[in-house]
């Protein structure tokens, strides 16, 4: 009985498929590679049981049958990504250690604040949603040059986490400075700024662990 060897794709075969990906709006390498595997796989069961077909032939076939089913699993990952992010935040928040440290943050800014002046308590909150930003991007930038990450999904939606944290805090600074009068109440200004410099730590600290993530699994190195 004549066995049937399994037919592997080529390397320039996966980069075939990698490139079509891309080229159809998969931009997230991590992404490409989970489906890659998957249509490897698949192509090279076709390909086995064919005797006469090419690879572009049966190539173009089954993304005819499957293209748009890749490109709704393509928007699913991205959702993932977001999801990871966000259950890493959930996970600092619900420990004591944030409640501790909200609570230490936000009696040293009180006290502190209760020296200054009005026009300086100002500018500390105009200038405040910038400052946790600072080091998050001095460190999303060099490790993702470091690691070469910038198109995987989870290392680029944090990209909009930082953008979304500036943004709301922007807006309850605008919204504190608006209502400061002559003998500011520094519980609002004191919350808010505590607030900002927790959760900037917080960012960091997730960023830092996602990265270390992609790093593992997809055996990144610098």
């Amino acid at each position: 009985m004549e066995s049937t060897m399994k037919r592997i794709l080529s390397t320039e075969e996966i980069q075939f498929i990698d490139t079509y990906l891309e080229n159809s709006d998969i931009v997230y390498a991590d992404i490409r590679m989970e489906m890659i595997d998957h249509i490897a796989s698949d192509l090279e069961e076709r390909l086995t049981e064919s005797k006469t077909l090419t690879f572009y032939e049966v190539f173009k076939d089954y993304m005819v049958e499957n293209k748009a089913r890749f490109l709704k699993g393509n928007k699913q990952f991205i959702k993932s990504a977001d999801r990871f992010i966000l259950s890493k935040f959930k996970q600092k928040i619900k420990s004591g250690t944030f409640v501790l440290l909200l609570i230490a943050f936000f009696g040293i800014i009180y006290f502190s604040l209760d020296k200054l002046s009005l026009d300086s308590i100002k500018n500390i909150i105009g200038y405040s949603p910038f400052f946790p930003l600072i080091p998050l991007f001095i460190i999303y930038f060099l490790l993702v040059d470091k690691f070469n990450l910038r198109r995987f999904s989870g290392i680029e939606r944090l990209g909009f986490v930082y953008i979304a944290f500036f943004q709301f805090f922007n807006l309850c600074g605008i919204l504190v400075h608006k209502n400061l009068k002559s003998s500011p109440d520094l519980l609002y200004v004191s919350i808010l700024l505590s607030a900002e410099i927790l959760l900037g730590f917080l960012l960091i600290k997730v960023s830092l662990e996602v990265l270390s993530h992609y790093k593992k699994v997809y055996k990144l190195t610098s």
